[in-house]
């Protein structure tokens, strides 16, 4: 009986001192562990965010790839939609090795550090349904529910998505109801900048020019309402990659942003209007490739002004720093 006793107690003592970690069985079955991600890995939040958003390109894409010559060089996609992805995937895969992921000399990754919870189910499900306004609407509310659960700096490529489908859903939805009333306002400020210099035009609703000559009938997707936005979540992700995002240059970039914009975007409606071989250059690959291209190097203008050797680093290294754990 003694040596059992003692046979026992050394075979207890010896299982809780070589294997203190393992007491917890429940993370060898997987059922409940504080070890476990609370959160998707970024690659899972990434390629979930990223079906949704081809989803919601899929009729632009298919559109784009039947038009004569091209005349699209993104595919129907602005500028801004590609980088506003660029960093926002970047800010996602920067930040993977602090997701919750097990670490490198952890043993081997199992089935147990895949989470997929019922958002992801939930998101998955809305992805697959051929919808563009659902699929955004899914991306929106995944994307938002994440940036604001997570606590470092992906939280901002989540914020970036969120904001790219809420930028798509205003164009797709909202300016559906708003359109009449914008388009309205536009034609009637492109009448006050044709009097100018044509006589005879006139202006009913969203219709203005000569009706002797030619008219215009300025549609949403020409309003600067329909592309702003898009181009101020741009002007963000732009001065995150250049490391100036900061509160006072990003409202004063805005603010030139919006002028710059608004101006330009009359001028191309203005000239639209003047007849049909100026509305066929305007609005044609030519006027609609020079128009991207000077937003774009706007954007980029405006975000490298308020950059420095020093400030850019600063910027960087504030904007991306994560808690420590």
């Amino acid at each position: 009986m003694v040596v059992n006793f003692h046979q026992r107690t050394d075979t207890t003592a010896s299982n809780a001192g070589c294997n203190p970690a393992r007491s917890p069985r429940s993370a060898d079955h997987g059922f409940i562990s504080a070890s476990l991600p609370t959160t998707p890995s970024s690659l899972t939040l990434l390629l979930i965010i990223l079906g949704g958003c081809l989803n919601g390109y899929a009729v632009r894409i298919s559109e784009a790839l039947y038009v004569p010559g091209m005349a699209t060089l993104f595919l129907g996609l602005s500028p801004f939609d590609l980088i506003v992805m660029f960093a926002a995937a970047t800010l996602l895969l920067e930040h993977s090795s602090t997701d919750g992921a097990p670490d490198a000399d952890a043993g081997p990754v199992t089935r147990n550090h895949v989470r997929i919870g019922l958002p992801e189910a939930i998101a998955l499900v809305c992805v697959l349904i051929p919808s563009s306004t659902i699929s955004w609407l899914a991306v929106a509310i995944y994307s938002g529910y994440y940036a604001v659960r997570l606590t470092d700096a992906r939280r901002y490529g989540l914020a970036l998505f969120a904001g790219l489908a809420l930028t798509a859903l205003w164009s797709s939805v909202g300016m559906k109801y708003a359109g009449p009333t914008i388009t309205t306002i536009e034609a009637a400020m492109v009448a006050a900048i044709l009097s100018v210099a044509i006589d005879g035009v006139a202006q009913s609703g969203n219709v203005v020019g000569n009706p002797q000559v030619f008219s215009l009938i300025v549609m949403a997707a020409c309003s600067t309402l329909d592309g702003l936005p898009k181009a101020l979540l741009g002007l963000g992700a732009v001065m995150w990659l250049s490391g100036t995002l900061r509160q006072q240059p990003y409202i004063a970039s805005a603010a030139a942003l919006i002028a710059i914009y608004a101006t330009a975007n009359m001028v191309r409606l203005s000239t639209m209007a003047v007849s049909e071989e100026w509305y066929q250059l305007a609005h044609g690959p030519v006027g609609a490739g020079v128009f991207d291209a000077t937003i774009v190097a706007t954007v980029f203008a405006l975000s490298l002004c308020w950059s420095a050797p020093d400030q850019a680093v600063a910027g960087n290294s504030v904007s991306q720093a994560e808690p420590s754990t």
